[in-house]
C-alpha cells in the first residue's frame, strides 16, 4: 500500500515538472518568434526613413494592392526592393483592415464624384458592382482593387485616396502572398516603431503572419 501511494505521488511530480518545462518551451517560443500583444514585426524594403514614415506618390505600376507603405513578413522580398535599405518595422495589433469596413454605394460615388472630375468609368465599376451583388454598400477593398485596375493613383489622387481610407477607419490591409504575408499601410501612425535591419545580428528570413 506504501509502495503504491508513492508511485501515484511520482506520478503527480513527474506530471508537474512536464507542465512546467512546457511552459518554458512556450515561453522560449514566444520570445525567438517576438510575439507580443501589442505589436507586431515586419520589413519594409525601400527608402530610408529619417523621421515618421511618410506615404509618397506611387510609382506607375507599383502599387499593386492600393497606395500606402508596403511591408512584408519575409526578409528576402525586403531586400530585392530595398537593395541598399531594409526596415524592420513595429505595428500595432489593432489596426482595421481594408475588407472590414463597408459604405453605402451613394457615399462612394458622391466622394468620386466631388473630388475627381475624370471618375465616370471608376464610378461605373462600383455602380455594376453595387448591381451585379445586389448590395447597396461596398467594402473598402473593393473599391481599391477598382482604382488598383484603373490605375487611377497618380501624384495628384493618392492622398485624397489614402485620407479617404483613414477618414473612414482604415489603417491597412493583409495580403496573403505565396509563403509570406504583404501589409499595405495607409495610416503610418500605427507603425510604432522601427529600426534599420543589421544583417550581423542573424534576423529572422520569415517573421510570425500578421493574422
Amino acid at each position: 500500500m506504501v509502495e503504491w501511494q508513492f508511485s501515484k505521488l511520482q506520478v503527480a511530480s513527474s506530471s508537474l515538472a512536464y507542465r512546467s518545462n512546457l511552459f518554458m518551451i512556450m515561453v522560449i517560443l514566444l520570445k525567438e518568434n517576438k510575439v507580443n500583444s501589442d505589436y507586431f514585426e515586419v520589413y519594409h524594403g525601400g527608402r530610408r526613413w529619417y523621421g515618421p514614415p511618410e506615404i509618397n506618390p506611387p510609382k506607375q505600376g507599383r502599387y499593386e494592392h492600393g497606395i500606402g507603405l508596403y511591408f512584408t513578413t519575409n526578409l528576402e522580398t525586403a531586400r530585392k526592393y530595398g537593395k541598399r535599405y531594409v526596415t524592420k518595422a513595429k505595428i500595432k495589433n489593432n489596426f482595421v483592415d481594408l475588407k472590414d469596413v463597408k459604405l453605402p454605394i451613394d457615399e462612394i460615388i458622391y466622394f468620386l464624384k466631388t473630388n475627381f472630375s475624370n471618375s465616370k468609368s471608376i464610378q461605373q465599376d462600383v455602380f455594376n458592382y453595387s448591381k451585379r451583388t445586389n448590395r447597396n454598400t461596398i467594402s473598402l477593398d473593393i473599391l481599391n482593387n477598382i482604382i488598383v485596375n484603373a490605375k487611377f493613383g497618380n501624384k495628384r489622387t493618392y492622398k485624397i485616396i489614402v485620407e479617404f481610407f483613414v477618414k473612414n477607419g482604415v489603417d491597412a490591409s493583409v495580403i496573403e502572398q505565396s509563403g509570406e504575408q504583404w501589409l499595405v499601410v495607409f495610416n503610418p501612425s500605427i507603425i510604432i516603431d522601427y529600426d534599420l535591419v543589421d544583417y550581423k545580428s542573424n534576423p529572422q528570413w520569415n517573421l510570425p503572419n500578421i493574422r
